[in-house]
C-alpha cells in the first residue's frame, strides 16, 4: 500500500486552538435523513452531533441502563443502547452565564468583547467530564471555561441527577496567568495558594506576544505551561481521585483531587522537575514543548490504565487522530507498544508521527460513499457486562465540518494492547471461544491505518486478501500481502503475518454500515519490531459476502476510457466506483499493451515515451477495465515577447 505523504511544515499549537474556536454547533443536533442502501448512515436516524463526547452511565427508575454523553458547546445526549441517541437540555443550557460567571471573569481578560456563548462563533464552554462521587453522593461535572489567550480554567459543578439541575461549586485550576503588568494577573488565580510562592516563577514567563488577532498581549510560556482544558476525572485502584487535563502547549498533566469535596487536594505537593512534574500543574503524563496532543482520557481496562490523546487539528483536513498509551499506574509513566514515552522532551511535528498507537486513521470502505475522517476527542467505557467501548466524534469526506458521534467496541489483543472494532457497535458480543475455520476462511477487504497528509481529506482505502483454510494468506494484486494467519485455539485471538510484519489482534463480528449485513471481522496491531513501514500500524479486515463483492465489482470503471498524453509527460488515472463516488477504490494490477509507447506503474501513473497508441488495462479481482492512450508530439511553447 502506498504510504501517505506526510506534511513537512509544522503546524503551530496556536493555529489549531484558533481552529478549535470556530465552526462548532452550539446546540445538540439529531441527524434524521437516511442514506440509500449500501451507503453508510452518516445521516441515519438516531445519530447525534455532540463534539468532544464524554460518556457516563446510570440507571433509570425501571433499572435500565442509560448512557449519557456530555460535550462541548452545550451539547448533551443520552441513549439506552449506544446506537440511537436523543439530545437533551438541562439548566446549563440556559443559565450558563450565572453558573460560569467566575470562570468567565478570568477568561474575558484575554479578549475584548469575550462571551461564553458568542452569537456567531463556537461557545467557550468546552469538554466536560462527569463522574459519580461516592463520598459526596453527587454527580460531579468538571467543565472547561475557555479563554482566548490560554487564560482558561476548569470548574466543578454538582447535581443529584445526570439530567440536572447543576450547581457551581468552585474553580479547580487555571492557566494563562502572567505578571501584573499584563492582563492575566496571577494573583487573580489560586497560584499562590497552591504553590506558596510570593511571585510568579520564571518558568511560566515567555516573551510578550499576541496569541491571535483581537486578543490581549500575554507572556504565558506556551512551551511549558499546560492549558487548563479537557478534564478527565478518575479513581485509581486505591480509591484516590485524580484529574488529568491539558492541550498542546506544556502537555498533559494530572493533579490529585480531594474525594470528599471534589476539589483540588491541597495537601498533595508536587516537585518541579523538567518533563516530570510541576508545583502548580502536577504530574506530567504526555506531550510538552508545544507539540500536538489534547483531550486526555484515562480508562482502566484489564490490568492497565490506558491514556487516550488526540493529535492534530480537529477540522476535516487537520489530521485529527487518536493515540493510545498504557501504564500499570494511573500516574504513569505511559508508553506505546514500542516503549516510547508519551512525554516529549523536544519540539516536534508529531501529528502524523510514530509516538503513540494510532487507534484509527482516515479510512473509506469500498462500498461507502464517503470516508470517515478527523476522528478524535474520545471517551471510553467499560460497561457492567465487561464490554469496553470508545466514543468519539468524527467528520467525513462529504459533509464538510459536520460531525457526529460514533461508538465502537474495544478489545485487548494477546499482548494487552487495545484494538478497535471496524464498525459501529450494533449489539454484537465477541465469541471468547473463537470462530471455526469455516467461519473465518474467505475474502477480506483490509485497510491499514496509515498517516494521512495534513490539509487533505484523502482516506486510506482497501485491498483484498484471502484467508485460506490451510493457514495461508494470498493477495491477487500485491505479492507483499501474501503470508499466513492463525487463530489461537480456544480463543478469539488471531495473528496475521503479511508485509513481513506480524499483526496481533482479535476476530469478532460486526454489522456492515449501510447494508445491515453481519460479517466476521478482525482488528489487529503490528508488532513494534516490524519493518518501518508498518511498525505500530493497525489493520482492519472485513469478510466480504459474495453479494457484496459482486455489487462492488459491478460498479467499477476507470476514470477515463480515452487519454491523450504528450511525449515525455505523465498522467494518472484511477479506478472509480459509480455507486460510491470513491476517488480510488481498490488496488489494481496495471498493464500497458505497448510499454514502448507508454508505461504504467502500480499506482496508475502513465508515462508517455514514444509517439503512438497503447491500451492501459486495470484489473481488480479478475475484472478488467481499459483506457485507450494516444501519445502525441510534444508541443513547443512560444517565447513571450
Amino acid at each position: 500500500m502506498k504510504k501517505r505523504e506526510l506534511q513537512k511544515k509544522f503546524i503551530s499549537s496556536a493555529l489549531v486552538l484558533v481552529l478549535a474556536l470556530t465552526g462548532m454547533n452550539t446546540k445538540p443536533q439529531t441527524i434524521t435523513a437516511a442514506d440509500p442502501y449500501f451507503r453508510s448512515p452518516w445521516r441515519a436516524e438516531g445519530t447525534v452531533s455532540v463534539h468532544d463526547p464524554s460518556i457516563i452511565t446510570t440507571e433509570d427508575a425501571e433499572g435500565k441502563t442509560v448512557y449519557y454523553i456530555f460535550g462541548s458547546h452545550l451539547a448533551f445526549a443520552k441513549s439506552y443502547d449506544l446506537k440511537k441517541w436523543e439530545p437533551f437540555e438541562n439548566n446549563i443550557s440556559k443559565d450558563y452565564d450565572n453558573l460560569f460567571k467566575v470562570g468567565a471573569e478570568w477568561s474575558k481578560l484575554g479578549k475584548p468583547g469575550y462571551a461564553l456563548v458568542p452569537p456567531r462563533e463556537a461557545t467557550n464552554i468546552w469538554a466536560p467530564d462527569v463522574i459519580w462521587n461516592e463520598d459526596m453522593k453527587k454527580w460531579c461535572m468538571y467543565m472547561t471555561i475557555n479563554g482566548n489567550s490560554w487564560n482558561s480554567s476548569i470548574c466543578l459543578l454538582t447535581a443529584d441527577s445526570l439530567d440536572g439541575d447543576w450547581t457551581y461549586v468552585d474553580t479547580i485550576i487555571y492557566s494563562g496567568f502572567t505578571n501584573k503588568e499584563y492582563n492575566h494577573d496571577y494573583t487573580l488565580t489560586d497560584y499562590q495558594k497552591v504553590t506558596g510562592d510570593k511571585k510568579l516563577a520564571d518558568r511560566y514567563i515567555g516573551r510578550p506576544y499576541t496569541p491571535a488577532p483581537g486578543c490581549a498581549q500575554t507572556t504565558w510560556n506556551i512551551s511549558y505551561g499546560a492549558h487548563a482544558i479537557d478534564p478527565c476525572v478518575r479513581y485509581d485502584e486505591d480509591g484516590r481521585l485524580w484529574m488529568s487535563y491539558g492541550s498542546w502547549s506544556g502537555g498533559i498533566y494530572m493533579i490529585e483531587l480531594d474525594k470528599t469535596t471534589g476539589l483540588r487536594d491541597l495537601t498533595h505537593k508536587y516537585e518541579t522537575v523538567e518533563n516530570k512534574s510541576d508545583t502548580y500543574m502536577g504530574i506530567q503524563l504526555a506531550g510538552g514543548k508545544a507539540v500536538s496532543g489534547e483531550a486526555p482520557y484515562i480508562r482502566k481496562i484489564g490490568d492497565y490504565y490506558y491514556l487516550f490523546v488526540s493529535y492534530g487539528g480537529l477540522t476535516a483536513t487537520g489530521g485529527y487522530n487518536v493515540r493510545v498509551f498504557r501504564s500499570k499506574e494511573i500516574t504513569g509513566p505511559y508508553e506505546d507498544s514500542r516503549g516510547t514515552s508519551a512525554i516529549f522532551s523536544n519540539a516536534a511535528n508529531n501529528i502524523q508521527g510514530r509516538v503513540g498507537n494510532r487507534l484509527m486513521a482516515y479510512y473509506q470502505w469500498s462500498w461507502s460513499n464517503f470516508g470517515e475522517i478527523a476522528q478524535g476527542h474520545n471517551s471510553a467505557l467499560v460497561d457492567k457486562d465487561g464490554k469496553a467501548y470508545i466514543v468519539y466524534h468524527t467528520r467525513s469526506t462529504n459533509y464538510g465540518e459536520e460531525h457526529k458521534v460514533r461508538t465502537h467496541q474495544l478489545f485487548q489483543n494477546e499482548n494487552g494492547w487495545l484494538v478497535e472494532s471496524p464498525f459501529m457497535y450494533d449489539g454484537e458480543t465477541i465469541n471468547k471461544e473463537g470462530y471455526s475455520t469455516e467461519e473465518i476462511v474467505g475474502t477480506y477487504e483490509i485497510i491499514f491505518h496509515e498517516a494521512t497528509a495534513i490539509g487533505s481529506k484523502e482516506p486510506n482505502t482497501g485491498i483484498d486478501i484471502a484467508l485460506n483454510s490451510d493457514g495461508t494468506v494470498t493477495c491477487a494484486t500485491d505479492k507483499n500481502m501474501n503470508g499466513t494467519w492463525r487463530e489461537t485455539q480456544g480463543s478469539y485471538y488471531m495473528e496475521l503475518n503479511i508485509a513481513e510484519t506480524a499483526f496481533h489482534g482479535v476476530f469478532t463480528t460486526g454489522t456492515i454500515e449501510g447494508t445491515g449485513d453481519k460479517t466476521l471481522c478482525f482488528t489487529a496491531l503490528a508488532d513494534q519490531n516490524g519493518p518501518t513501514g508498518y511498525n505500530g500500524i493497525y489493520v482492519w479486515g472485513v469478510r466480504l459476502s459474495d453479494d457484496l463483492t459482486d455489487y462492488i465489482e459491478s460498479n467499477l470503471e476507470l476514470q477515463k476510457s480515452k487519454l491523450s498524453i504528450e511525449k515525455g509527460s505523465s498522467k494518472k488515472i484511477k479506478v472509480m466506483s459509480t455507486a460510491s463516488d470513491s476517488k480510488f477504490l481498490k488496488k489494481a494490477v496495471w498493464k500497458s499493451s505497448k510499454p514502448g509507447i507508454a508505461t504504467v506503474n502500480a499506482n496508475g501513473n502513465i508515462k508517455a515515451k514514444k509517439i503512438g497508441k497503447t491500451v492501459i488495462t486495470a484489473t481488480v479481482n479478475g475484472k478488467s477495465m481499459t483506457c485507450n492512450v494516444t501519445v502525441t508530439k510534444k508541443t513547443t511553447k512560444k517565447a513571450k515577447k
